[in-house]
């Protein structure tokens, strides 16, 4: 790993740490001393998405080819257009890919370090579109891949999204006591066993139910309910924090899956129907998307997330909507059609801080679907969601 923090944190203090520690270029680290032409920039872009994705640092002198940082002159401010060098590189890699790029503070006020952070993409191989080839980093460079290395990076495309799939299929299918059983998954898609470490206890001081409340802010029903359940524990996927009520818990496994589940599901005396607690779910969600956001940024992982949301259980299917009027005849009221309700989605992780409540919204459209209705009532047209809705009595 080259930073242990996000790029989003960097310092020119860490950028100092390359050259004070004399990290040598790598494949997953590259030095440029100024910035490169269109063509130079897509090749190397996509040969590090084609490896094992990695870092471009602009305005950083290295020794010799494949040395450490020499000197750290920076780059004029004036010269660096981020939002044209993010548009050649989407508009010119096939699959699209998402990149991070940040511009570090210099000593020289006229002056930043220029990072640009490409991931370890699941959709490998990439093509430069310009140049209709293929690129990977060996020996520090940015090669032409082979017929043969094309073909099986296809197959570890398929095979990684199957490994995914049967993750995800492995948590969705465990056996449930309750009415409406519901999951909020969040997982990246190029696992890795050991992503997260679970055996130091003070590692995991900063998950504190007094420390995180996303937005909305205040659990809307109970002030002093916070997102996170419990202290954590160990648990046989990673660590967990669970509250007996509800049966309600947020794991936070190895691969750096992150899981809230519980019971989201309520009687209706009056009518003798089960209700789901859409309102509740919804901020969950929202609230879910943030944390795990959080957690990538913790450990490091920049790439595409799979996000799938689960309801389950004998009460699903007939159950209705907590938020439609109690005053509504049965007949007027909607009803699930289905005996359980899968909505899958698939995000760039980056996108999680700043879209999480379109991500959120369009999600909960298709809940709604499965109730008859057109989409959610607690998203704005943008997918913007309304506090004064989601802050109403269930």
């Amino acid at each position: 790993m080259v930073f242990t923090k996000s790029i989003d944190m960097l310092t020119f203090a860490d950028i100092e740490a390359l050259k004070l520690n004399r990290i040598h270029e790598s494949d997953i680290l590259d030095y440029k001393r100024e910035l490169i032409d269109d063509n130079s920039l897509l090749k190397h872009v996509s040969a590090f998405a084609n490896t094992k994705g990695g870092f471009i640092l602009f305005g950083v002198e290295e020794t010799q080819r494949g040395g450490y940082p020499r000197s750290i002159p920076g780059i004029n401010k004036n010269v660096i257009n981020k939002e044209r060098m993010e548009q050649i590189i989407l508009s010119n890699i096939h699959p699209r890919l998402m990149v991070k790029i940040r511009e570090v503070e210099h000593p020289d006020p006229e002056k930043s370090v220029l990072v640009l952070q490409i991931p370890d993409s699941p959709y490998k191989p990439h093509m430069n579109l310009r140049t209709g080839l293929y690129y990977k980093r060996y020996n520090f460079e940015s090669v032409r891949m082979t017929e043969i290395e094309v073909c099986d990076a296809y197959r570890k495309r398929f095979k990684t999204c199957d490994e995914v799939n049967t993750y995800i299929n492995k948590l969705i299918e465990k056996e449930t006591e309750y009415d409406i059983f519901g999951q909020i998954i969040v997982i990246p898609t190029i696992l890795d066993e050991q992503l997260i470490e679970t055996y130091d206890k003070s590692k995991f001081s900063w998950l504190d139910p007094n420390l995180i409340d996303p937005q909305p802010s205040g659990f809307v029903y109970a002030p002093h309910y916070s997102y996170i359940p419990s202290l954590p524990k160990p648990s046989a996927n990673g660590v967990i924090c669970k509250k007996e009520y509800r049966g309600i818990y947020l794991e936070i496994h190895r691969n750096g899956c992150v899981e809230y589940a519980g019971d989201f599901s309520r009687r209706d005396d009056r009518y003798g129907r089960i209700l789901f607690l859409d309102r509740i779910f919804c901020v969950r969600l929202l609230h879910t998307l943030q944390f795990a956001n959080s957690v990538f940024l913790r450990y490091n992982y920049f790439g595409n997330v799979k996000i799938v949301t689960s309801l389950r259980g004998c009460g699903v299917r007939d159950a209705w909507l907590s938020t439609e009027p109690d005053t509504q005849p049965p007949e007027w009221r909607s009803s699930c059609s289905s005996n359980s309700i899968i909505v899958k989605r698939e995000y760039a992780s980056n996108m999680l801080e700043t879209d999480f409540s379109f991500i959120a919204a369009n999600i909960m459209n298709e809940i709604f679907n499965h109730f008859g209705k057109w989409k959610c009532p607690f998203f704005d047209d943008q997918g913007n969601y309304l506090e004064n809705l989601l802050r109403k009595d269930p």
